[in-house]
């Protein structure tokens, strides 16, 4: 086959190609692309991989633009989302990439340091702080729940004593005790509480 034959039929080959291949169908293609999100066990590195494959047929005037803006509305990691957010006008498709690449190794390395973490000893913390806050919750409960009754309690012991005639609480210290009423004579209770004249005007009474 000489030079001029094989130049024919690299021709015919293509025309029949071109020929064969659909046609893309660039709202299809537009669709398809604005609606990628990155996939939960997806890479950065793939995702934008294949952003830039589906991007091919959108046809858009920008499309390192188009990929770097799906980046920031398609990754699944929110904090990614904030950071790109943050750099405003300035953020390019590179630093887009370079940004999501260093959350991504962050994120990893820290998972890789968890790994290596005793469960246990985490169980354990987790379990005192558990226990000092029900014991913390506990006590607040009952105070809430005792304190009033108690008040109660103690409200309905304090009486005007028939001894000194002070209020006070019934079993306390009287400060009649020990002392002798100027009236009778007697002990354990002052003379404004004094029975004994009351008794005299009935006897008295009686007489009459």
């Amino acid at each position: 086959m000489t030079a001029d034959d094989q130049k024919k039929l690299e021709k015919y080959y293509a025309n029949f190609e071109a020929y064969v291949k659909p046609k893309s169908n660039q709202v299809f293609s537009s669709y398809k692309f604005q609606c990628r999100l990155q996939k939960t066990t997806e890479t950065c590195e793939e995702f934008v991989t294949n952003l830039n494959f589906l991007v091919k047929d959108c046809q858009y005037a920008n499309p390192d633009r188009m990929v770097r803006d799906r980046i920031v509305f398609g990754t699944k990691s929110s904090k990614v989302r904030e950071k790109l957010i943050n750099e405003g006008s300035e953020l390019t498709l590179e630093k887009a990439l370079d940004i999501a690449r260093t959350c991504e190794l962050s994120q990893i390395q820290l998972q890789t340091m968890n790994i290596g973490e005793d469960p246990n000893v985490n169980s354990i913390k987790r379990k005192k702080i558990y226990s000092k806050q029900t014991s913390k919750y506990s006590y607040l409960h009952k105070y809430e729940q005792g304190a009033r009754p108690k008040y109660k309690q103690d409200k309905a012991k304090i009486h005007v004593c028939q001894r000194c005639g002070y209020i006070h609480n019934a079993g306390s210290y009287c400060p009649a005790k020990g002392k002798q009423c100027k009236k009778c004579d007697k002990k354990d209770h002052f003379a404004k509480m004094c029975k004994t004249r009351k008794e005299k005007k009935v006897h008295e009474i009686d007489r009459e």
